[in-house]
């Protein structure tokens, strides 16, 4: 397949999506199977969203704040992922994500690649479609719980596709 993606994170949730026949809302214990990632939901501090390790024998483990609501575990799982695979040769790291660290380059990737992971553009617009037209506020929903995700993280992403008109 030849696809055009304008981002690496695009392309490789897509690779996870056909590598692993993923299906809306998306299984993310066995995404972390598949990576040999071990999960562990834990209350943390409330600044600290999650936390991605790996030690020297490439051993791959993510915590979350089970303190936080479900879909933001969720979408901390899926950005701690991205940190798994945009992180694939380096070791002995442990990142820490807070609540205002969203500005350093590799944040703003992982989270694109959480955004993708949950919400592919191709399966986003084939759900919506499926939805047929029910009032502009019910689909945004509707879509959020298809996917599993945030109303807002929702509207976020109908906006980055460019059809967020048709839902407000």
């Amino acid at each position: 397949m030849n696809k055009y993606y304008t981002t690496e994170a695009e392309r490789l949730a897509d690779s996870a999506w056909r590598n692993l026949h993923l299906e809306p809302p998306i299984d993310l214990r066995r995404v972390c199977e598949h990576l040999k990632i071990e999960l562990v939901r834990l209350p943390m501090y409330p600044d600290i969203l999650g936390l991605y390790m790996r030690d020297e024998d490439g051993n791959a483990e993510i915590r979350v704040n089970s303190g936080m609501p479900i879909e933001r575990q969720r979408f901390t799982l899926a950005h701690e992922i991205g940190h798994h695979i945009f992180s694939r040769t380096v070791y002995g790291r442990i990142v820490v994500e807070f609540r205002q660290a969203k500005h350093h380059l590799l944040e703003r990737e992982c989270d694109k690649f959480a955004t993708c992971l949950f919400m592919p553009a191709g399966q986003v617009l084939d759900v919506a479609q499926q939805l047929g037209h029910p009032q502009r506020h019910d689909k945004t929903h509707n879509l959020a719980a298809r996917f599993r995700v945030s109303a807002q993280a929702m509207r976020r992403r109908l906006r980055e596709l460019g059809i967020d008109n048709r839902f407000r």
